[in-house]
């Protein structure tokens, strides 16, 4: 019976996210990001106000417009807490009041209410 509780439990402990993949959200609730593994190791955000916009992240760089589409975002998913830093495979995020910094070598992104700025 205890050999099968250790195969049980990770399943269990497995978010709702596929495989290869790790959502979290900001404490405001503005932001919602996604770390997928499978697809070329992106970090996919929506920014929700004041317009919703979208930011992907990948190895050359970050990129941002306006959202068009579903209305997606990672309902349920962790919050990275104000003052935390994570990373999300080759990618450190921090979570400040002021908005959502993620940085991957010399590219990244800022997100906030106020704008988005990629660099």
């Amino acid at each position: 019976m205890r050999r099968a509780l250790l195969f049980v439990l990770p399943l269990l402990a497995a978010s709702p996210a596929s495989a290869g993949e790790v959502q979290f959200q900001t404490p405001s609730g503005n932001i919602g990001c996604e770390y997928q593994e499978d697809t070329d190791n992106r970090l996919y955000c929506i920014r929700r106000e004041p317009v919703m916009s979208y930011i992907e992240f990948y190895f050359n760089g970050a990129y941002t417009g306006d959202y068009e589409g579903d209305s997606w975002f990672p309902e349920d998913a962790p919050v990275l807490d104000y003052g935390e830093t994570q990373d999300f495979g080759p990618y450190t995020c921090t979570s400040e009041k002021t908005g959502l910094a993620c940085s991957r070598g010399e590219h990244g992104f800022n997100a906030s209410r106020k704008g988005i700025e990629v660099y």
